[in-house]
Parts: C-alpha cells; structure tokens; sequence
C-alpha cells in the first residue's frame, strides 16, 4: 500500500464521528506489509456510556430537525449546532471529536464537523467531513480546518458551522457560510478539488434562498428601510458574487447614511461585515424621539461605530 493511500484511509477514518475514542493512528512498515493499529482514549465501558450519551443527544436534533426538505432539515440542524454548542479552544482532544460537540456542547472545527455529519447521516441527507484550510481574521494567517460538504437537491454545497457557530447566536443568528458553492467558500477556505466533489451551479445559500441578496442598491435600499419600519433589530444581507466586497462595504455604508432620515425613528445602527464573503450584518438600536420638539427638524439617525470585518472592529 502507498504512503498516499494510507494517508487518505486515516484521514478518512479520522473523520468518522463514531471513532471519537481514537486520537491517533500508529502505521507500522515491514515487509509483509503495513499494520496500522489505533491508541485509545477510553475503556470500553467508557466508550459505550459515551457512544450512547452522542446518540441519545444526536437523535433529540433529529427528531426537532422538522419534516421539511432536506435543505430545511440540514438548516435547522446547523442551527441548533450553533445555538447550544459553545466554540471552545482549550486543547482538549475531546473538543475534536462528537464527545465535545454532542456530550459536552464545547467543541473546535471537527468537533462540529462529526456531529453534523453524524446527524445528517441519521437524517439520510449525503454528507461528508472536509478537511483544509480557513483563513483566521484575527489572526490574519490560515490553519488547519474541517467542515462539512452536503448533498442539497442533488447538489453539493459546502456548510461551516464553526465559522457562523463562533459568533453569539443570543445577539443575532449568523448563516453565512451555509450551502455555499466552491468558489463562494474558497474566499476564506483551501481545500484538495481532486478529493471532494464540484460545488458550482445554483446559488441556493441561505441568503440567496430566503430574499436577503441584494442584487443593487435599490433593493437594498428597499429592504433596509421596511427591516427598520418593521422594528426588527437584528438582519442580514448578501451581496451578489460579482461585487467587490471593499466596493459593497463601501455601498452599504453609503446607502445607510443616505437613507437614514427616510425611516421616520431615530436610530443607531451598527454594521458588522464578514467582509470575505460580502454579509452584512446590522444591529438596531432606538435613540429616542425621531423629531425635534422645537424646530420640527429631524435629528441624526444613524450613529455608526465603525464597521466589524469578521468579528474584529476597525
């Protein structure tokens, strides 16, 4: 057997959410051949309270996962992986495996990765565990990364629930990297084309699908407008692939300020963008009173503190 073929049958054997009692694979050369034998975590008895305990809490996801379609039921699946899993980064193994993501609710990239892969395969929905790369705002530099591709109507579309995880679902929900195409996710992710399946075709992510991409400005003008007459505090929006995201960031900002005094409520709005995939995310907040008592003149309406590119405020 070849170091290549090895090497992509541990890979895949890493990716398996039930193997979470594994943390390494010990590969042997002799002449008769290769043994590759795995070092454990846990007892058996360990293992099986565990297994039953990641099942038990995997089954309760699919049972609220609804009877819509797939594309509903994978949604609601990244959502409550988001909701009630706590991105936590503190050099337990346990956070790469479904025992951090399932048991504990804490839990790095393939941590979240196995427990959607694990639920989906519950579901019947295809899905894989991808293995690569993704920039690291932050830090500005790329580390090793795992999320998951799944099958939608036939297409492949990429999910990352630890990028839209890591933001605070109790401030605002966050789907910007849900059923994304290649070249959409590459912006911010590397990955081996000749191991995964062709994403491209449809645009069918989440704000495409739902009415939020803004396809000019008059759209967004529009839908910006009727969020704020509606009262609603907390939205997003997508722009189309073939806008420059510094250009978009720019437009949005403009068309806030000039469309601030339309909206008859004196506001304060906060914008955060992910500026790598061109979401905007806004943030609402009453001032008071929309009109000046005395001279009936309109006050300041938008009061921006600056723009947010991927959770870092510049």
């Amino acid at each position: 057997m070849k170091k290549e073929q090895i090497q992509k049958l541990v890979m895949r054997a890493s990716s398996d959410p039930d193997l979470f009692f594994v943390n390494r694979f010990n590969c042997m050369h002799s002449i008769a051949g290769v043994m590759i034998s795995p070092s454990y975590l846990y007892s058996q008895v360990e293992t099986e309270a565990l297994k039953s305990e990641i099942h038990r809490n995997a089954d309760i996801i699919v049972r609220n996962a609804g009877t819509g379609s797939d594309y509903d039921k994978a949604l609601m699946v990244h959502n409550m992986l988001c909701a009630n899993v706590q991105y936590t980064d503190d050099e337990e193994w346990c956070r790469h495996t479904t025992v951090g993501s399932l048991a504990d609710k804490k839990a790095v990239c393939d941590g979240y990765a196995k427990a959607y892969k694990l639920i989906m395969d519950k579901l019947g929905i295809p899905c894989l565990v991808i293995l690569g790369t993704g920039e690291n705002a932050s830090k500005g530099e790329e580390s090793t990364h795992a999320w998951n591709m799944v099958q939608l109507s036939g297409q492949w579309r990429h999910v990352d629930v630890t990028y839209d995880a890591r933001k605070d679902w109790r401030e605002g929900k966050w789907f910007d990297y849900f059923a994304l195409t290649d070249s959409q996710i590459r912006r911010d992710h590397e990955f081996d084309d000749d191991v995964y399946p062709l994403s491209e075709g449809a645009d069918i992510n989440y704000h495409a699908r739902y009415g939020f991409l803004m396809k000019d400005k008059a759209a967004f003008r529009s839908y910006f407008i009727s969020q704020i007459k509606q009262g609603n505090t907390s939205f997003s929006v997508r722009l189309p692939d073939n806008i420059p995201p510094d250009i978009g960031e720019k437009k949005i900002s403009d068309i806030i300020n000039g469309t601030a005094l339309d909206v008859g409520r004196n506001i304060q709005v906060t914008v955060t963008s992910n500026i790598k995939q061109g979401v905007f995310h806004f943030k609402v907040m009453e001032l008071g009173h929309s009109l000046d008592s005395r001279s009936g003149k309109r006050r300041k309406y938008h009061e921006s503190k600056g723009i947010e590119r991927n959770g870092i405020l510049s």
